[in-house]
């Protein structure tokens, strides 16, 4: 039997700045990396994106991401 591992990935602009804050499973990455770039590195890491969706409320546009990798 497979077992799974799973990542939750949260992301949204803050404006006025336009700077993106990410969240991995609920805690905030302080280093502010760019998100694509931070995709990227979860793809080379193992990780498989099952599932994306947006939503906005206001001015806040977040972005939704969950991710797998099969756990050794």
């Amino acid at each position: 039997m497979q077992n799974w591992e799973y990542l939750f990935l949260e992301a949204h602009i803050q404006p006025p700045s336009s700077q993106h804050v990410i969240r991995i499973n609920g805690e905030i990455l302080t280093d502010r990396p760019n998100l694509w770039e931070y995709l990227r590195k979860l793809g080379e890491e193992g990780w498989e994106l099952v599932n994306a969706y947006g939503s906005s409320y206001g001015e806040r546009n977040r972005d939704y991401f969950v991710f797998k990798r099969q756990k050794d």
